[in-house]
């Protein structure tokens, strides 16, 4: 397995994933320091809010469509089938191609933080906690892109419902709020005239509990604000945790 994964860091390397990520983020938090500075108030805090939110963003979108295009590519040059005429597992197969692809985002991830730390004034501590919590956002989203562009056939497809599920999770907080406080009894209330909605009230608030524990809630993950105030309560922290926990080995297995 482990030849597998320096076969596909290899890989990713001849088709300058590292490189052209590197410069991606290092433009990211070039621009979110100049957007920041057009701040009246607070340009330490804005440039760093900026810098930070464009690396999560570039890579969450970028690694998605980079796994998916790469493991279609491998389908199409029949390097999957020449790695499955060795005695492996498709346990093993997939779990290498998920650990290559891990270990690349993280080595284009950790300059952002080390460049942010030394550009900007942070919180060390709250820059660590958003520097872990992007570690496990980035496994959450391997595993999950890993899964769909394995499972479908094309590669249109699985890009597709690796976008779908990046835009849900990351807005899952606005869904939930919707579902808890009356979004679907306030449509009931409007089309029938002000009648009794005290039923679809609680459904949508039970509704709203159920799919914030059973969905990824990446809008939980990396927050901008812990690197510039701190951290001041660890439940989003715990939760991040259990998450991931669940999460990644529930999908490779």
């Amino acid at each position: 397995m482990w030849s597998f994964i320096k076969y596909l860091l290899l890989v990713l390397g001849r088709d300058k994933f590292f490189a052209v990520f590197t410069f991606a983020i290092v433009s990211a938090v070039t621009l979110g320091s100049f957007f920041g500075s057009l701040s009246i108030s607070e340009v330490n805090e804005m440039q760093l809010v900026y810098s930070l939110g464009s690396v999560r963003h570039i890579i969450g979108f970028g690694l998605i469509v980079i796994i998916s295009v790469t493991i279609k590519q491998m389908y199409y040059n029949k390097e999957i089938d020449i790695i499955c005429c060795y005695p492996v597992s498709r346990f093993a197969v997939s779990l290498g191609i998920y650990l290559a692809f891990l270990i690349a985002a993280i080595i284009v991830f950790v300059p952002s933080v080390v460049i942010s730390y030394f550009m900007y004034e942070v919180n060390f501590a709250g820059l660590l906690l958003w520097a872990g919590s992007m570690v496990f956002e980035i496994a959450i989203l391997c595993a999950i892109s890993v899964f769909f562009s394995l499972l479908t056939k094309g590669s249109t497809m699985g890009l597709f419902c690796n976008i779908a599920f990046l835009l849900v999770s990351k807005s899952f907080g606005f869904i939930v709020s919707v579902l808890k406080f009356g979004g679907i009894a306030s449509m009931y209330n409007d089309v029938t005239s002000g009648s009794s909605t005290e039923i679809l009230s609680s459904v949508s608030e039970y509704l709203a509990t159920g799919l914030s524990v059973l969905f990824p809630r990446l809008d939980l993950f990396s927050q901008t604000t812990w690197a510039v105030y701190g951290v001041d309560s660890f439940t989003n922290i715990i939760i991040i945790s259990m998450q991931f926990l669940v999460y990644v080995p529930l999908v490779l297995f």
